[in-house]
């Protein structure tokens, strides 16, 4: 049996933990933890052709100066309200998108369980340089792309004395990298860069923290706000992580050992299945939230004919290989191809999907429960879809052939039916009352006294 990410994940962060690359760090934090989604991910391409991306936004200049503007004079006014005991979340940059309003189905959901006597701050990157509006919650939104912009500037304008200041350091953790990885050809240019908009956004959002009496933060995706998230330890404001999705294994984000700054104070799971230390995270700094965004299911109609395929950057060609094999003997079926939000089709997958009579590509903003609820069956490899689908009483198919052959975990193996050949895919589609693995644990209910316990932690 090939191995598969997760096999490359273990064998990588064992050598990271031999050759000791978290032991070269600065003010405690190891450098390594700023760079190391970068190598690792190319390192998977080498391997197994791996892929977090295959889209990527156009950059809109006017949109970009625009929202640079709204967004300083929005900072500039919230940090100048007197805010007090305040909740602050970082919210997640991909939103969903529900009776065309969008929203961040982690944290807004959140939000309205918070007292009104609690002052709430959201603070919204963009996406490509992109705001999506109208968006929920907004009174309590403030765009964040100025301090990116400014804490980028800051680490050009200061790239020279960085290099200098820090180069024993880049230098002895290039020398570590070399015996995994291959340290990038601009190695220190990079490294200097990644730190030095690292401790700016670190100094920007200490000041922001004090202006707003900040007592509590939450957060989706830590990598994304690692400077955020040091920023609150070193001022012993607890961080908050909520989990975005469905990890079993070892991955690029999360495997390594736990960091007291850089990692947060608790990581919130979306059910209590999820309580593993596949997060980085110590088993009792894990706690089960639960789910706060209910869907009403009464009022959605099935199309017994429709469904739903689940992709991702890494597996597209394959996926619509499959397709296109199979559609043509199920011709009075409809396939939608849900695409992941950092995936679009090449100009090679686009010809081969066209080439797919009864083959429609679904956005990613389009609202996943209602597609998945309409849908008769639901059909992936390892995505957090399927286990939405799952909670939302759908039969789910997990293809096991060809590109996708490999060896089930026994949690698997009694959540999914397994698809093992194109005949397998066939019988799936036609049966009429296919089996449903019951887990009420995928998602649980959602936990007020927890939360409560939470925001009154200080």
């Amino acid at each position: 049996m090939k191995k598969n990410n997760s096999d490359h994940i273990k064998e990588i962060n064992k050598l990271e933990l031999k050759y000791q690359l978290y032991d070269v760090s600065i003010d405690s934090i190891p450098i390594w933890r700023l760079l190391r989604f970068e190598y690792r991910t190319k390192y998977l391409k080498s391997k197994t052709g791996f892929t977090n991306r295959t889209s990527f936004a156009k950059k809109k200049w006017f949109k970009i100066v625009k929202y640079l503007v709204i967004s300083i004079f929005e900072l500039l006014k919230v940090t100048l309200s007197r805010k007090r005991n305040t909740i602050l979340f970082f919210a997640f940059t991909r939103l969903s998108q529900k009776e065309n309003i969008y929203y961040d189905k982690f944290t807004d959901p959140i939000i309205k369980y918070i007292d009104d006597h609690r002052d709430v701050v959201v603070l919204q990157r963009s996406l490509g340089g992109s705001y999506f509006e109208p968006r929920m919650n907004s009174d309590f939104i403030s765009k964040s792309d100025s301090i990116l912009y400014i804490c980028r500037l800051a680490s050009i304008l200061f790239l020279p004395f960085t290099i200098l200041r820090y180069f024993s350091k880049f230098k002895n953790l290039k020398n570590r990298i070399n015996k995994i990885y291959v340290a990038d050809s601009l190695y220190y240019i990079k490294t200097a860069f990644v730190y030095g908009d690292f401790f700016f956004t670190k100094c920007m959002y200490k000041a922001i923290y004090k202006s707003l009496d900040v007592n509590q933060i939450f957060l989706v995706s830590r990598p994304v706000f690692a400077a955020q998230i040091v920023a609150a330890r070193e001022m012993n404001i607890p961080v908050y992580e909520l989990q975005h999705g469905a990890t079993l294994n070892e991955t690029v984000l999360y495997t390594g050992p736990y960091n007291d700054l850089i990692d947060p104070s608790l990581f919130l799971t979306f059910g209590s299945m999820w309580k593993n230390e596949h997060f980085g995270i110590p088993l009792k700094r894990i706690k089960n939230l639960g789910w706060a965004n209910t869907v009403n299911t009464t009022d959605i109609e099935i199309n017994r004919n429709r469904i739903l395929i689940i992709s991702s950057p890494s597996i597209t060609t394959q996926l619509l290989e499959i397709l296109f094999d199979v559609a043509q003997e199920a011709k009075s079926y409809i396939f939608i191809m849900r695409l992941h939000p950092q995936e679009s089709l090449s100009v090679k997958n686009k010809i081969l999907s066209d080439k797919i009579a009864n083959l429609k590509i679904e956005s990613s903003t389009a609202n996943l429960q209602k597609s998945i609820l309409k849908s008769k069956v639901v059909i992936g490899d390892n995505s957090t879809v399927l286990y939405e689908a799952l909670s939302l009483n759908k039969p789910v198919g997990q293809i096991n052939y060809g590109f996708f052959r490999k060896e089930r975990s026994e949690l698997e193996n009694k959540l999914f039916r397994s698809i093992c050949s194109k005949s397998d895919f066939s019988h799936f589609l036609e049966e009429t009352d296919s089996p449903i693995a019951r887990v009420n644990d995928i998602y649980s209910s959602f936990d007020f006294r927890l939360l409560n316990e939470l925001i009154t932690n200080k």
